[in-house]
């Protein structure tokens, strides 16, 4: 890869040629029914860039960028937990009947233009399980950029967008045990065994 930007602190080198681009709007379904990816945005990056490194040989990332309309209620908390992560977050206003694709849209402009004015970008990473991708990643491939795409486990991937990316990355989500498989310290159930309480001595 030409053209990384390279910052020094400290006497250490950081690379930075990873762009992440999110579509927010797919990782949590549509806005129909709000579904909050059970992962935080910090950790899908982790997982993101540790992908880029491992098979693309790249560095850092240098932006992140997710975009949904994040004034929908009941975002709140997500949108806290994207910026809090260093993600900037792009409101994206829907018209009419292209609500749908707004984000979309709003993504495949962004990207193209960081891809054409960034030269020292050289990882592009999607976080999307969208078809409508395809031809954004097959247009960064002619700018010779190396694409990878992601999103999480459990959620519908295209499978055009999969065979076009140069990698695809299922995001694994940490599951938290169900409450009932924690030890209690204290329990209010009459039939839990409770050591035996010892006496005390006669006077």
């Amino acid at each position: 890869m030409t053209g990384l930007t390279q910052s020094n602190y400290g006497g250490n080198v950081a690379i930075r040629d990873v762009a992440v681009f999110i579509d927010a709007e797919n990782l949590f379904k549509g806005y129909g029914k709000l579904e909050i990816p059970d992962i935080s945005m910090s950790e899908i990056l982790n997982q993101v860039e540790a992908a880029a490194s491992q098979e693309a040989g790249s560095g850092s990332i240098a932006m992140s960028r997710a975009y949904a309309d994040w004034e929908r209620i009941g975002l709140e908390d997500y949108r806290r937990d994207v910026e809090r992560a260093g993600v900037e977050t792009m409101q994206v206003f829907s018209v009419g009947k292209a609500e749908k694709n707004a984000a979309d849209m709003v993504l495949v402009v962004d990207c193209l233009r960081q891809a054409a004015n960034l030269s020292q970008l050289q990882v592009f990473i999607i976080v999307s399980g969208d078809g409508d991708f395809v031809p954004l990643v097959r247009r960064l491939h002619e700018l010779n950029k190396y694409v990878i795409g992601a999103t999480l486990a459990d959620h519908p991937v295209n499978g055009v967008l999969e065979q076009e990316v140069d990698q695809y990355v299922l995001l694994k989500v940490a599951r938290v045990p169900p409450a009932a498989a924690l030890n209690a310290v204290f329990s209010a159930d009459p039939t839990a065994k409770t050591p035996p309480v010892k006496s005390a001595p006669a006077k």
